[in-house]
């Protein structure tokens, strides 16, 4: 995995499979199931929408691009 801000902040335990950065919301488990009943391996990493954490990601994103 290239390194990239958001790793730093929650950062993968293992980079070759997929990163689901979520909270367990409807749309997140929506996701995570599907990831389940696909056998895609995953590693989830909990976003804490009540904290903000959605916004300080794109922001990160948005300032490695």
């Amino acid at each position: 995995m290239l390194e990239h801000p958001i790793t730093k902040r929650w950062p993968a335990k293992d980079p070759s499979v997929i990163q689901l950065y979520s909270l367990a919301t409807p749309n997140g488990i929506k996701v995570s199931a599907m990831l389940e009943e696909t056998g895609l391996a995953y590693e989830s990493h909990f976003i804490n929408i009540l904290d903000g954490d959605q916004f300080v990601a794109v922001e990160q994103l948005l300032g490695h691009i």
